[in-house]
C-alpha cells in the first residue's frame, strides 16, 4: 500500500514500514529515507531527524521531506552527526 507524503513520518514514528506514492519518501520503520538518502534514524525509543535544509540543503525534495518529518521527530540534529547515529543505531 502506498501513502501520501504527510503520512510517511507518522508511520516511521510508529515503527511501521511505508512508501510514498512515488516511492521516493519511505521508511522501513527504523530508518527514514528521501530517495536513498538517510534523513532519519531510530536510536533506542527516539526518532532522530537529520536537518537537510537551510545550510545543509541538498535538494528541494529532500528539504520538503525533512520539513514534513520535523513534527514527528524527537530530536532534529545537524547532518554532520549522521555517521555517529547511523553507527549507533545499527
Amino acid at each position: 500500500m502506498r501513502h501520501c507524503n504527510k503520512d510517511i513520518p507518522k508511520l516511521w514514528k510508529d515503527n511501521l514500514p511505508a512508501k510514498s506514492n512515488t516511492g521516493a519518501y519511505h521508511t522501513d520503520g527504523k530508518t527514514l529515507y528521501s530517495y536513498s538518502k538517510v534523513i532519519g534514524v531510530t536510536s533506542g525509543f527516539s526518532k532522530i531527524l537529520f536537518d537537510y535544509s537551510g545550510n545543509n540543503f541538498i535538494s528541494q525534495t529532500t528539504s520538503t521531506h525533512v520539513g514534513i518529518a520535523k513534527h514527528w521527530a524527537d530530536n532534529i540534529i545537524s547532518p554532520q552527526e549522521v555517521d555517529r547515529y547511523i553507527a549507533f543505531s545499527s
